[in-house]
Parts: structure tokens; sequence; C-alpha cells
């Protein structure tokens, strides 16, 4: 699931009925089989979705939500996507049916057409993306292996070798100021708050289930995440570490001590309050 820019639709991919539904008209947008991951293009008023069945990558205009252009076929399995904040690369993760084969690819999106560059082995079985807000490196989280892989955007090439964090690291986002990364550890029921420059995990934020796929609020301000076997959507205020404040890396390892539980048409929501109330 992916929020608009403006934040006033929720598109969500539908693996069985093969389409993207966006949620405040409950209309389904026919994309092919299997849709799964989502990543806006803002200005252009687009949004990119993953086919992994058939190796492609479908734009879709968000104005008339209907496809637009041929699918780009970037080949194997595409699962995440991340998009550079100028719109101009678009990175896809593929995790190959052999889980020490996981690749990238870097889609150039400049162009009248887009054009697919050869793929950066990651290995394991990436499952999610992020581009630092300044656009220099993606950062690849591997489920299968539990590390994070580093790539050059200006070499299109991996930086060193991939780190291990993780029991399982599914997905990964980023802070606005390209320092801090958050990666949900899908073996230990956490969010792992890593260091970006030297990828040391500097708080453990336990969670009451398994941690999936992440999202921030555009503002930076929030980081949701999606708890899947209670069926349940986590928020968390992410703050920046204030003069003189404590460090970062002594954050609360608990969401919270007071559960607060709405029950809407399909599933729950929770919302976690920290011990400062926040």
């Amino acid at each position: 699931m992916a929020l608009s820019p403006d934040g006033r639709y929720a598109y969500v991919t539908s693996i069985d009925d093969g389409g993207v539904s966006v949620v405040d008209t409950h209309t389904t947008i026919a994309v092919g089989s299997r849709p799964t991951a989502i990543v806006f293009s803002p200005t252009r008023r687009l949004f990119y979705v993953a086919q992994p069945d058939a190796g492609t990558v479908t734009a879709v205009d968000t104005a008339s939500n209907t496809v637009t252009g041929a699918p780009i076929p970037v080949g194997g399995q595409p699962g995440a996507l991340a998009l550079t904040p100028d719109e101009k690369r678009l990175y896809v993760a593929d995790s190959a049916a052999d889980s020490a084969a996981g690749t990238v690819r870097a889609v150039d999106m400049a162009g009248p057409t887009p054009a697919v560059g050869p793929p950066v082995q990651v290995g394991g079985a990436p499952m999610g993306l992020a581009v630092v807000p300044d656009g220099t490196r993606v950062y690849v989280a591997d489920s299968a292996g539990g590390t994070l892989a580093v790539i050059d955007t200006a070499t299109g090439t991996m930086t060193g070798a991939p780190v291990a964090l993780a029991t399982g690291a599914f997905d990964v986002a980023s802070a606005r100021d390209s320092r801090r990364l958050d990666v949900a550890d899908a073996g230990a029921d956490a969010i792992l708050v890593v260091d970006a420059t030297t990828l040391t995990v500097t708080a453990r934020v336990a969670l009451p289930s398994t941690p999936r796929w992440l999202a921030v609020t555009p503002d930076g301000s929030r980081l949701l995440v999606t708890l899947p076997s209670v069926g349940s959507l986590a928020g968390r205020h992410r703050r920046s570490r204030p003069p003189g404040g404590p460090d970062p890396g002594r954050e609360r390892a608990a969401w919270g001590r007071r559960l607060r539980r709405r029950t809407p048409r399909v599933g729950h929501q929770h919302r976690l309050q920290l011990p400062d109330g926040s």
C-alpha cells in the first residue's frame, strides 16, 4: 500500500484479482497478474507497480487511474521499487527463485522511453529498497540473509559487502536527513534504527508482532509499519536528536505501555503510545 502525495488516496495492490484498489472510491485498476510494490512519481502524476509474474513494471496515471504506456520489461521477478528524488531513475529489486542471485536494476526514466540498466548483484532475497533523500545511495534489505547492501547511484555499483544486521531485513526506510535508516526485522518483531553511514544498529524498537512493509509520511515525521499476522498498521513518530538531547541509540525499546485498538471494516488498526505520550 502507498499513499498519494496529497494523502487523498491510498493505493493497495491486490494479488488475487490482478489490480490496484483506490481506497476512497473502491475502484480497481487492471494492471495484470499479481501486482506487488508501488512507488509514486509526484511530478509526473504517476505511480509504478511491479508485476513479478510478467517481469515488468507498469506506470499508472493517478488523474485518470488508467495504465499509461507499455509495461517496462525489467526481467526476473520484480518486487520492491524505489525512485530517486529527481524521479529520473527507478530502482527495481529482483528476488529470483535462486536465493543467492538477488539483483537490483536501475531504470533510466529521463529519456523518451525507459532504459533498463544491467543487474547489480546483491545476493539473497532483496525485498526492500530505500533511496536516501540526497539521491546518492540506495539501501537494499535482504530478507533471506538479514543484511543491508548499499548501491552508489553515481557508479551503479555496490559499495562494499552487505552488512548483517537482522534476522530477516524485510524492508528499509530512510530519514529525511539521510543519516538514519529504519529496518523491519521480520525475524525479531522489531524495528532497527540504523546509522546510515556506519550501518550499525543504534536502537531496537520492539513491536507486538512481525513487521513487514514500511512507509514514511510525506513530511517525514511518522513511520508506518504493517503487521500482517495481526492484521494491523502501527505508526511511530520519527524524531531527530535535539541539541544536548539523548543519543538516538538509547531510544526506548518498546512501542509503548498503552495500546488502543480500533476495529474498522477490515482487520484492526493499532495506535501505540510511547511512555512520553507521543
